[in-house]
């Protein structure tokens, strides 16, 4: 967050505890409220808080609720409405009835608020000393209970971390190891203190971040945190693909262990996102995890055969063949052989509500043996296509062009699109097109062009505009001369 504008997460997570309150007669305009808020109908969450607030049969937990409600719709409406919001927040500070949770969560929100107000400003011109105080104003009130004083010093420790003053941050959450908790109470601070040297492992360089990332490992293996995780999330993927890789080894792992550690491997998140953030990455996630999957996926299959659906989103990603011809192509027909036929393995796939994937799958698979050139599986996929009562008509009659297209000489496939009149033109015409498209990524010209035409006899081309221009031999000869 260095130099950036501080952005308010926290106000509508809020509530939260709150929302965790016993049913009450007035649950159902809360959620509507709280919808409003979800979709930014800052005026109507306002009103309708408002009429609910008016009742004279509110529960004390409902009034507590509902004035914070209030408060986080009337800040939504823009930061001029931070002193109404400051007041909501108040009545449940004052309130005797209220709780010292919720007196707690009250201050964390009032900070939140006044963030909120300071919106357009840059981080190191923000004066945060109000947050700081209503912080600190939580921690002082009275009687509070140990497990209360942890979450009042969470708050602090949080606001110091969005500030990025690192150490002040540590110190709060190391005060509530100083508390007498229990272990998730205790464990939840080291996960806030793991948080901190995460941020600063982005940041250092050499050997300071060396030091940073050497003291978040050792929080965590003493609190038995998962290591693998937290490598993840310091970027050091080689490391936790290390640890990950020696759990599939292992042979007194469960297959429930085994098929966890898979399902973390990091490369499945980078070829996940189809190249758009790190190419590179991208290309490098998605060999890795076909190297990866052809070892162990098969075996974590026979268990669950369903365990391949793992693969569904890599496999959407991935384009089977280049579509801008002047960068490096993120296109893998290899992996989308591989994973197309480890997909096609999952049980009653296609037969439940997976119907569009279920497609997808059987024609890029076929496509991309296509790209590969293996005329043999083409056959032999386009045919299975072809008999499967799972594919619609269109699908199937464009397998069955594919296989033509594969087996026969380039008018066979031709003659099959102008005999067949049993689908609409328009199905007709977009699965002479796919098959033309599927020989020519296998370089079969000549069917690629039979096919074409036969898409031109059910679709005629439009005549192609022109322009009748004279010529003038004596004109000039550029526009510049015109002008």
């Amino acid at each position: 967050m260095r130099g950036c504008v501080l952005i308010l997460t926290a106000i509508l997570t809020s509530q939260v505890a709150l929302a965790a309150a016993p049913k009450s007669p007035y649950d159902k305009q809360y959620n509507a409220i709280r919808l409003d808020i979800v979709r930014k109908n800052w005026a109507e969450a306002v009103a309708n808080a408002e009429q609910v607030l008016n009742q004279q049969d509110l529960s004390d937990q409902d009034r507590i609720r509902f004035l914070s409600i209030a408060a986080t719709a009337h800040i939504g409406l823009g930061p001029d409405r931070y002193p109404i919001a400051k007041d909501y927040y108040q009545r449940i500070i004052d309130d005797p009835r209220a709780d010292n949770l919720a007196k707690i969560q009250a201050f964390r929100d009032l900070a939140d608020s006044y963030i909120k107000s300071c919106t357009g400003q840059y981080l190191d011109q923000m004066d945060l000393a109000p947050a700081h105080a209503f912080l600190d104003r939580a921690l002082k009130l009275a009687d509070l209970k140990p497990e209360e004083q942890a979450v009042a010093l969470h708050n602090i420790g949080n606001l110091y971390h969005r500030e990025d003053k690192d150490d002040a941050a540590l110190d709060a959450y190391h005060r509530i190891l100083t508390l007498e908790l229990d272990e998730r109470a205790r464990r939840d601070a080291w996960s806030a203190i793991i948080d901190v040297h995460i941020k600063q492992a982005t940041y250092a360089i050499d050997q300071q971040r060396d030091q940073v990332i050497a003291q978040a490992v050792s929080i965590a293996q003493q609190q038995g945190f998962d290591l693998a995780a937290l490598y993840k999330r310091l970027a050091e993927f080689d490391k936790a693909t290390t640890l990950l890789v020696k759990t599939l080894d292992d042979p007194q792992a469960t297959d429930e262990q085994r098929w966890a550690a898979f399902s973390q491997l990091p490369c499945l998140a980078a070829a996940n996102d189809g190249g758009r953030k790190d190419p590179p990455q991208f290309r490098a996630g998605l060999a890795e995890l076909q190297r990866l999957g052809a070892k162990y996926l098969p075996g974590l299959m026979a268990s669950d055969p369903n365990r391949a659906l793992v693969l569904l989103r890599s496999f959407r990603a991935t384009p089977v063949t280049p579509n801008i011809f002047y960068y490096q192509t993120n296109a893998s027909p290899a992996y989308i052989a591989w994973a197309g036929k480890l997909l096609l393995e999952v049980t009653n796939f296609g037969r439940n509500d997976r119907g569009a994937d279920y497609a997808l799958v059987r024609t890029k698979h076929i496509d991309a043996l296509a790209a590969l050139h293996d005329t043999e599986q083409v056959i032999l996929w386009a045919r299975r296509a072809q008999d499967d009562d799972r594919l619609d008509a269109a699908t199937r009659f464009w397998a069955g062009l594919v296989g033509l297209a594969f087996t026969g000489a380039a008018t066979d496939a031709a003659a099959a699109v102008d005999a067949d009149a049993s689908l609409p033109r328009a199905e007709r015409a977009q699965a002479a097109l796919d098959a033309a498209k599927t020989a020519l990524s296998a370089d079969r010209e000549d069917v690629a062009r039979a096919l074409y035409d036969a898409y031109q006899r059910i679709v005629p081309p439009r005549p192609t505009a022109t322009v009748d221009c004279p010529f003038l031999a004596p004109a000039p000869n550029d526009v510049g001369s015109w002008l």
